[in-house]
């Protein structure tokens, strides 16, 4: 991987990872077309914790009180009907559609917040924060798989990795804003269009499934 490679995966996963799109599945379908085959899950695993860098520093305030909430409860019961509390299994079932490869993981949990009532913003934020837990659990599990025959290019990767944060930041501070008083239908034409366009480009042979043009 070169640096212009690195530069412009960097810019797509910062741009792709809190949008409704697939971060993961749009760095492995730009890359084979221009010829660069696939990054790799470990390019991915770490430039995703430069984004996560990005959730943590935008949502401190918030982090850091859910934080307090929840160690406080560990030592003070209080006895209450919260209905939030049954919908984070709505939630967490709906995070977990990200391990299907090309599932959106903030598309889900956006789908997941909409149909349990919460309002567009509302349900963008809640995914946001969902990325917490999730997104440095899988690529420190991806971290962990790295050995000398797969490891990334770590010039390059780091690069992308501080681009991703700074793009992902913009993204979180634009998104929100956006949506609360705009619908999702844009993401879902661009999702279906790109489908058509990949099965398209499939089927004439041009590109094959799970690996880089043909020819």
């Amino acid at each position: 991987m070169n640096w212009f490679h690195a530069t412009a995966l960097g810019l797509l996963q910062g741009l792709t990872e809190f949008l409704p799109v697939s971060s993961s599945a749009h760095l492995r379908v730009f890359s084979a077309p221009a010829g660069w085959g696939d990054p790799g899950s470990a390019f991915t695993a770490v430039t995703q914790l430069g984004t996560e860098s990005a959730v943590l520093i935008y949502f401190r305030r918030d982090i850091t009180a859910i934080v307090k909430a929840w160690s406080v409860s560990l030592f003070v019961r209080e006895r209450r009907k919260d209905p939030d509390a049954r919908l984070t299994l709505g939630y967490g079932l709906a995070q977990s559609l990200a391990l299907i490869p090309g599932v959106s993981r903030s598309g889900g949990t956006i789908s997941a917040g909409l149909l349990m009532g919460y309002s567009r913003e509302a349900a963008a934020r809640c995914s946001f924060l969902l990325a917490v837990p999730a997104v440095p659990a899988s690529g420190g599990l991806e971290l962990l798989k790295i050995g000398g025959g797969n490891a990334p290019a770590w010039g390059p990767t780091l690069w992308a990795t501080a681009i991703a944060f700074a793009v992902g930041y913009a993204a979180i501070a634009w998104f929100p804003k956006y949506i609360s008083s705009n619908s999702f239908t844009p993401f879902a034409v661009y999702r279906v269009l790109l489908g058509v366009a990949l099965l398209a480009l499939v089927g004439f042979g041009a590109l094959a499934p799970g690996a880089g043009p043909l020819g």
